[in-house]
């Protein structure tokens, strides 16, 4: 598609735009966008796009700079599985003082937290990079297990997920069922960014956009 040789004209048109934004994404990484990089940028919010091309954005990937807004997409989405959501409580061994802890103080780690079959995760640690369980892998919830016992609202046994790529062992039935499925998947080719009102930390828009 990149040849130097003629080409059709939808080509030759995709060509020219991966020119164009590899210059304003150069612009980006030095420090140095310009008014007619952000016109160029500004063609692709959801304003200007058509209902059809926003549609195929609903399960894209979301790269936010606000918890609130975090908070409202994940619920958004949970809604939209139409399944039953789980809420697991976190249980505190360290008395009233570990009750208020925010999560920032906890390493993000969340009082309370939903979630429900088919759900999208995202890894934020890397746990065994052997087998691909690394930062910001993807998967998706295939089980969430309770014991006979337990009474709502309580802490699950497991969660068991799907991971992108994974090259770890599966988990199989007694009769040899594979019962969480593997799943090879490309990198997100679709993400929805709101940098919001300014940049906060320096180069954010450019690994954003990149």
């Amino acid at each position: 598609m990149y040849a130097d040789d003629k080409q059709d004209a939808l080509s030759n048109s995709c060509l020219a735009v991966y020119k164009q934004f590899k210059e304003v994404l150069l612009r980006l990484h030095n420090g140095e966008p310009s008014i007619e990089d952000w016109i160029i940028l500004t063609t692709r919010i959801e304003d200007k796009l058509s209902v059809i091309e926003c549609n195929e954005f609903f399960n894209a990937l979301f790269l936010l700079t606000k918890w609130s807004e975090v908070n409202a997409v994940n619920i958004d989405r949970l809604r939209s599985l139409d399944v039953p959501v789980a809420k697991i409580q976190a249980i505190y061994t360290g008395g009233n003082k570990a009750k208020k802890t925010d999560s920032d103080t906890a390493h993000r780690l969340k009082a309370c937290i939903l979630l429900a079959r088919n759900a999208q995760v995202m890894l934020t640690a890397n746990l065994q990079i052997e087998i691909r369980l690394v930062n910001d892998a993807m998967g998706t919830i295939q089980e969430i297990i309770f014991s006979e016992d337990q009474e709502l609202p309580c802490l699950s046994i497991a969660v068991l997920v799907s991971f992108n790529n994974y090259k770890g062992p599966t988990i199989t039935s007694l009769e040899g069922k594979k019962l969480c499925q593997l799943y090879q998947f490309n990198a997100p080719e679709l993400a929805v960014i709101d940098l919001g009102e300014k940049e906060f930390t320096a180069g954010l828009t450019f690994v954003a956009v990149s």
